[in-house]
């Protein structure tokens, strides 16, 4: 699960009156959401924040409706991710709509100068995350530089109404009659100093609807007047989301539940994964919720008789790619019972193999492929049993051998007498992958953005390793995609290739880097070999360094172990 957030503060107008601490607001929200909430991204700007990546980060309004394009101009997040939006400053009500003014924003040409926040939602909506949490400290008292002042109602009911219809938790620091104050004591707004509180470790409030308890109460407590705030539930479910995993309890996870039940039966199957996904961010382990999502995953798979389709409708994966690029030409092998396996294909290129973070990745040196087509997850226990009619991961404990878990415990041997049974079942060559067709996908190919791991800079976006694994395999495909569409080429389980083991690239023949097809090694060998073949990728129980896409490890290829998988590769006939 990823969290990002925007946090705006704004002390300086220029044809507003000056606030005291909105700058103050934003940073102490930005602290606590790194420091305590772990949060992976988190934007800040301020009159006077530092320059991120060379540009600027002041709160004028072309720059940020700038950033808002940059940064949502695709989805990028996964339906189990959080999106956080804070904003301090002034808000102006204005035809009905409420604005966000930046440090240029003119109260009497609002419409041109302020920013709507229905396009702020919008634009949180366009992320990909399935929570979206807006917390706005705007309604001030609008005095203008000049010493005049708007009259009216503050911005509240609009936000409101879009918050609702676009399924966003809204949290405003008062009611639209009512004033926001800053309390010099505090340094802070009264708003923002409660809601840090809340979701602290004083309130320790893991829901939404606990959160909303607290500000009622501390907010006017702490403003020492009349000071309401209001948190748009509606549905009510919403007030079952988990804001803060680390406070929550099985009390707390409870009506989570039952809401993830209640969508299953209604067959609204996304909203049900969204819920159990919630339950796994604040327990890894919870039976029901790795069981719930394993039958979801089941309940869209295809039934019937063996074929390859190309470019088919997505079949048991739909809405799980939250990769910015599309995918590329899937294949779907039907394999019958309701079981299919799924390929991606990886188009023909060059790229620079290896890194010089390890002697045994190293020298970096160039590797021309051709076109091949690579599964899209790792051979699960299903599709095991379908194409080698005996159950998948039988050597392991029974947390391992479920349909949709990768399958494990597999031999180098008995990965190829899979590949070799499902090649005579299909008339088609299936194989493992050479160590340069598998490094070659995980970096994206021609797609590749140049991420450390298989798909982001981020682990926990696209893995299952050591710190979130829970000590076990999780579902295929739970994760983000790479740039190709191929998912959990970084941890998860290890992936059998088809190459021997060498200490290094040094002595690489020159014609294997002109064919990264070919395998480096010799392949023609009984079941009683054990020398030392590729595995990549890492898993669930490796640190984070190792789930590089240009880590090399081994294993003898009789090893059968209970973090070590494959999967498949087609020869492209095309």
């Amino acid at each position: 699960m990823a969290n990002w957030a925007i946090a705006i503060g704004v002390n300086q107008y220029e044809f507003l009156h000056p606030l005291k601490y909105a700058k103050n607001d934003a940073l102490h929200i930005c602290q606590f959401l790194e420091n305590e909430a772990k949060f992976d991204h988190i934007f800040y700007f301020s009159d006077d924040s530092p320059d991120l990546d060379g540009k600027t980060t002041k709160p004028f309004r072309n720059n940020l409706l700038k950033v808002f394009k940059e940064l949502f101009a695709q989805p990028f997040l996964h339906e189990s991710d959080n999106f956080w939006f804070f904003f301090a400053g002034h808000g102006i009500l204005e035809d009905g709509i409420d604005y966000l003014m930046p440090s240029d924003g003119d109260p009497d040409n609002v419409a041109n100068t302020g920013i709507a926040v229905n396009q702020v939602i919008q634009n949180l909506r366009g992320s990909g995350a399935g929570n979206v949490i807006l917390a706005l400290d705007a309604c001030r008292n609008q005095v203008r530089r000049n010493g005049t002042t708007r009259s009216g109602e503050g911005i509240g009911r609009e936000t409101e109404r879009e918050a609702k219809i676009a399924d966003v938790i809204s949290i405003a620091a008062c009611s639209p009659s009512e004033y926001s104050y800053e309390v010099d004591e505090l340094q802070h707004g009264a708003f923002t100093y409660a809601l840090v509180e809340g979701l602290g470790v004083q309130g320790r409030c893991a829901t939404a609807t606990k959160l909303n308890s607290y500000l009622k109460y501390r907010v006017p407590e702490l403003a020492k007047t009349r000071q309401t705030p209001r948190m748009m539930l509606d549905p009510q479910e919403k007030g079952h989301l988990i804001l803060m995993p680390k406070y929550a309890d099985k009390f707390d996870l409870e009506p989570l539940k039952k809401d993830a039940f209640k969508a299953h039966r209604d067959k609204k199957l996304d909203m049900a994964r969204r819920l159990w996904m919630q339950v796994l961010a604040v327990d890894g382990t919870d039976y029901e919720a790795i069981t719930e999502i394993e039958g979801l995953a089941v309940e869209r798979y295809l039934g019937g008789s063996p074929q390859v389709i190309p470019n088919p409708v997505a079949v048991g994966t739909r809405n799980r790619n939250v990769s910015k690029s599309p995918e590329s030409n899937p294949l779907i092998l039907d394999l019958g019972n309701g079981v299919a396996l799924e390929l991606v294909k990886v188009p023909a290129g060059k790229f620079m193999m290896g890194s010089d973070e390890y002697d045994n990745e190293e020298p970096i040196h160039e590797v021309q492929l051709k076109e091949f087509l690579i599964g899209k997850y790792a051979v699960t226990n299903a599709q095991w049993q379908s194409v080698m009619k005996t159950k998948g991961s039988t050597n392991c404990d029974k947390k391992f051998q479920r349909d949709l878990r990768p399958v494990v415990g597999v031999s180098w041997h008995d990965a190829r007498a899979f590949c070799k049974k499902l090649s005579q079942q299909i008339g088609r060559e299936v194989r493992l992958p050479t160590e340069a067709e598998w490094e070659y996908a995980a970096r994206g190919a021609n797609q590749s953005k140049g991420f450390i791991y298989a798909g982001s800079n981020n682990l926990d976006e696209v893995a299952w390793y050591r710190d979130n694994s829970g000590s076990v395999t999780h579902p295929v495909g739970q994760k983000k995609a790479n740039e190709l569409g191929i998912y959990d080429m970084s941890g998860n389980v290890w992936e059998w290739c088809l190459d021997e083991w060498h200490d290094s690239y040094t002595d690489k023949p020159e014609n294997l880097k002109k064919q990264g097809n070919q395998a480096w090694g010799d392949l023609n060998i009984d079941n009683n070999d054990n020398r030392s073949r590729l595995r990549r990728g890492g898993s669930w129980v490796i640190d984070a360094i190792i789930c590089r896409s240009s880590y090399r490890s081994s294993n003898g290829a009789r090893n059968q172990l209970n973090y070590l998988g494959f999967r498949v590769v087609f020869v492209s006939s095309s």
